[in-house]
């Protein structure tokens, strides 16, 4: 089964770390891409690049400028991985990579294989 959302949030492969998105007027608001687009566009951008692995913690999302109903530039950086966490930096580009439409960072992880073991000091 596809969803709306889905479909509007396929990426084509651009340079390396890189996917182009089309801006999607049912996720429209007023004049700007809607900012729930946008983040789900993020997690669809990092879960396209080779080294994804596991679910999504968190996101931040700050937006830098109105996203024009338009073709746009995702630039994915993995900034660390550790054993369980990944930590992603994710860049909204317009097409010609002048200016920064909205940045975010996302962190995603494992699920432990076991439960926290403690032990009680002296």
């Amino acid at each position: 089964m596809s969803y709306i959302l889905d479909d509007s949030t396929r990426l084509t492969a651009d340079a390396e770390g890189e996917w182009r998105a089309k801006t999607d007027e049912r996720f429209w608001n007023f004049d700007s891409a809607f900012g729930g687009w946008v983040g789900a566009l993020t997690v669809a951008a990092v879960k396209m690049h080779d080294a994804f692995r596991g679910r999504l913690i968190t996101q931040n999302l700050q937006f830098h400028a109105a996203i024009r109903m338009d073709e746009i530039v995702l630039q994915v950086t993995l900034l660390e991985q550790r054993r369980r966490v990944d930590f992603w930096a994710v860049r909204l580009l317009t097409l010609d990579r002048a200016q920064v439409l909205a940045s975010a960072t996302l962190v995603f992880g494992e699920p432990a294989t076991s439960e926290l073991q403690y032990e009680s000091g002296p």
